[in-house]
């Protein structure tokens, strides 16, 4: 809980300093199911996640944010349970027509950033180190006005070293489905 509270503190002050158009921020909750792959057990779990800060747009279709996540993971096995995740990563949401003009605005969205494991091993994962990589792929839409809308995302997570440390067996949520509330 202590590593939380300065997450925390640096989103709320993000939310005074921001400078992009439309909305602003974002903060979404969901649920995770998924087997992991090349192995016979599944992984669930719960995820919370906030935009914290909006750069100015790249152009009329592309956006970068600065994101924070924070989720609770648990493998259907007898040992090795639990796993929790705190990340900050760039977001890159990439939409298919200009979001100006639309109320529903439908993208990719795809992040990579580091994270903090609560455990190096996870179901029948290790990891060399506490310390990982987050990445997701999201496709989603977004439905509302520019300023206030929700957002409805189906995305996958991967977490890994990249190598840097053995061993490096990657975890994976295939299939999370969070929904956002854009302000």
């Amino acid at each position: 809980m202590k590593k939380i509270i300065p997450l925390l503190f640096v989103g709320l002050i993000s939310l005074v300093t921001s400078n992009a158009y439309a909305w602003e921020h974002e903060i979404a909750a969901g649920y995770g199911y998924g087997n992991e792959i090349e192995e016979d057990y599944s992984n669930q779990g719960y995820v919370l996640t906030g935009k914290f800060y909006k750069f100015r747009p790249i152009d009329d279709t592309l956006v970068v944010t600065l994101d924070g996540t924070v989720a609770h993971w648990t493998a259907n096995v007898n040992h090795n349970k639990q796993l929790t995740t705190v990340a900050v990563a760039p977001s890159f949401r990439a939409y298919f027509a200009n979001p100006r003009c639309h109320s529903v605005r439908p993208y990719l969205d795809v992040s990579f950033g580091p994270a903090l494991l609560s455990a190096r091993q996870f179901g029948n994962r290790t990891q060399g180190a506490n310390a990982a990589f987050q990445t997701t792929l999201e496709v989603g839409t977004e439905v509302g006005n520019q300023k206030r809308s929700l957002d409805f995302n189906l995305h996958l997570a991967h977490y890994c070293n990249a190598g840097i440390f053995k061993p490096n067996q990657g975890i994976n949520i295939l299939y999370i489905f969070t929904v956002g509330y854009q302000f």
